[in-house]
């Protein structure tokens, strides 16, 4: 519950503050649970050997310190200082004025060059207009956003559903993929186990290197549905092409083809997801993407591990990989969309 509630949280932290770099952001974040997942196995062991099992708990238990402070650091930005950011959101949201009012609208140093009927017109028409305006602000009240309200409007967008549906089954398949790995390359290879052990920090690497490139190429504008759909299709294909994997140099050339797919979709996914919503929507989408993450967790993956056990590891992975790819199939009508309005 922990673990879920600082995900939610955190998903509109970096929203908030950053829109036209939040990319970078996004991605930066991305590369700080690689380098966390490379580096912390070697602290935890060398903890574990260091001081025994009670202390070396109890030192890793208090890393999670880090996150109240940085929940204490957080600072919402006050409005004058997101003037200027942009609302890329496909739900529909509420409007927002674009430009600020000029204070010296409708003063000159010209009256006596008007005739009382351009007075009467202008006292009308500045009448009609306060009654306009008054209306406008009533209107922007009474549509102040809500929980209520930014829930129902994401259960109503079938795209917010197929970008759900899709992180579920891209789950399966990352989830699986690492569970059957190293049972299948030392049951149906001459790799030992400090080979197979290779492969995997391999992969590790190469999620490392997926975050600097999704990094490096954070200021270039292009179309992050299409980077996003890209990447969950090479993951799902490139486990199912190592469900074949005969050779410890084709098992090292997937592995990295599944770190690279891997990480750009993790370091692309809540840039994705805020293209997607507004930023108080943020918490809640990805609470329905946790939800249906665990349901996927309860369902689908265990089917997979009973067709390992029962068949084999190498159906088991060939399940999760089928399982990526119709997870990539799932999002491609939102890419087409986000193409047609493109070309519009």
């Amino acid at each position: 519950m922990g673990i879920s509630c600082c995900y939610t949280a955190s998903s509109q932290i970096l929203a908030v503050y950053f829109d036209r770099l939040k990319y970078l952001a996004f991605s930066l974040a991305a590369l700080g649970i690689y380098v966390g997942l490379m580096t912390w196995p070697i602290l935890s062991q060398f903890l574990l050997n260091k001081f025994g099992y009670s202390y070396a708990m109890g030192i890793m238990a208090s890393a999670h310190l880090l996150h109240i402070i940085a929940g204490i650091s957080f600072f919402e930005p006050k409005e004058e200082d997101l003037e200027g950011m942009e609302d890329n959101s496909e739900v529909d949201s509420y409007d927002k004025p674009k430009q600020p009012i000029d204070a010296n609208f409708g003063s000159d140093n010209l009256a006596m060059e008007f005739s009382p009927e351009d007075f009467a017109r202008d006292n009308n028409s500045m009448s009609e207009s306060s009654i306009s305006e008054t209306s406008s602000d009533m209107s922007i009240v009474s549509m102040t956003p809500d929980l209520k309200t930014d829930f129902i409007a994401l259960l109503k967008s079938w795209k917010i559903w197929l970008f759900i549906i899709s992180g579920m089954l891209w789950n399966i398949n990352s989830a699986g993929f690492l569970i059957f790995l190293n049972d299948y390359i030392i049951h149906n290879t001459n790799m030992d186990k400090d080979e197979a052990a290779l492969g995997v920090t391999i992969i590790g690497i190469a999620n490392i290197v997926g975050c600097v490139s999704v990094i490096l190429t954070s200021s270039l504008k292009f179309n992050r549905f299409i980077l996003y759909f890209i990447s969950v299709a090479v993951f799902g294909v490139a486990a199912l092409a190592t469900s074949f994997t005969s050779s410890k140099v084709m098992f090292y050339c997937l592995g990295i083809i599944c770190g690279l797919g891997r990480s750009v979709t993790i370091s692309c996914l809540l840039g994705v997801a805020s293209d997607l919503c507004t930023t108080s929507q943020l918490p809640l989408l990805f609470g329905l993407k946790l939800l249906l993450k665990g349901i996927g967790g309860m369902t689908l993956l265990p089917l997979a591990s009973f067709i390992g056990g029962a068949t084999g590891e190498r159906y088991g992975i060939i399940f999760v990989g089928c399982c990526g790819v119709l997870g990539a199939l799932a999002i491609l009508p939102v890419v087409v969309l986000s193409l047609k309005r493109r070309k519009l």
